[in-house]
């Protein structure tokens, strides 16, 4: 499975900031908390899936974002020719106002673009953090 990208809100910390500033990336405004379950579903449905699966596990909420069209191999299994992402997030309880932490991300770059802005529009500027790079990306910047 590919690496996963970590998503992290913009706060007020300085060393967030500084490592931000080393990569030229200068954050407009703040982003006050973590998404909550409601904005990462929605954000998640920004991105177009086919189907949307969700499942919870020890404090994890997880989102498998499918792409169609739905074929048969010829094993008879079904499985969706574009393929899939995972959206994930720690949270208590499944209640849309329950806010998450730790949110990740694995999969294709459009569906994280889409995720990702998506997110920032709801609670201001984030940073994304390719998990094989290391290399962030700020969203929603102006």
């Amino acid at each position: 499975m590919a690496p996963t990208t970590v998503l992290i809100p913009v706060g007020d910390e300085r060393e967030l900031l500084e490592w931000l500033e080393g990569f030229g990336l200068l954050p407009v405004g703040r982003a006050p908390r973590y998404p909550t379950l409601g904005e990462l579903r929605s954000a998640a449905r920004s991105a177009k899936p086919t189907e949307l699966r969700e499942h919870y596990s020890q404090g994890t909420w997880y989102a498998d974002l499918l792409y169609g069209p739905v074929q048969k191999a010829a094993s008879g299994q079904s499985h969706y020719a574009g393929g899939g992402s995972e959206l994930s997030a720690r949270v208590d309880c499944l209640d849309d106002h329950a806010v998450t932490s730790s949110v990740g991300f694995r999969g294709g770059h459009d569906a994280l673009e889409a995720i990702a802005e998506a997110i920032a529009e709801a609670v201001g500027p984030v940073v994304t953090v390719d998990g094989s790079s290391g290399t962030p990306r700020l969203h929603g910047n102006g």
